[in-house]
């Protein structure tokens, strides 16, 4: 059988992922690489954040139009 994922449990599975790579970006370098696990952290991160596109897109986002600027900006 198929599985299905819906717009919304997409965009918590995104919005999750995008969180926590704002968490991290929010520690001291040293605590980044210790949550990563040490290994191409910075691309991982950038990756992440980057990722943050489809919470923006994803039709169940719940953001308003001033957050997602903000979003945006922080991908950008």
């Amino acid at each position: 059988m198929e599985s299905i994922i819906t717009d919304e449990e997409a965009f918590h599975t995104e919005y999750r992922v995008f969180l926590d790579a704002v968490e991290t970006l929010s520690q001291p370098a040293e605590k980044q690489c210790d949550i990563m696990g040490g290994y191409n952290v910075a691309y991982e991160l950038k990756n992440d954040v980057e990722a943050g596109k489809y919470i923006l897109k994803n039709t169940a986002s719940i953001f308003n139009e001033n957050q997602k600027i903000v979003i945006q900006h922080l991908i950008n």
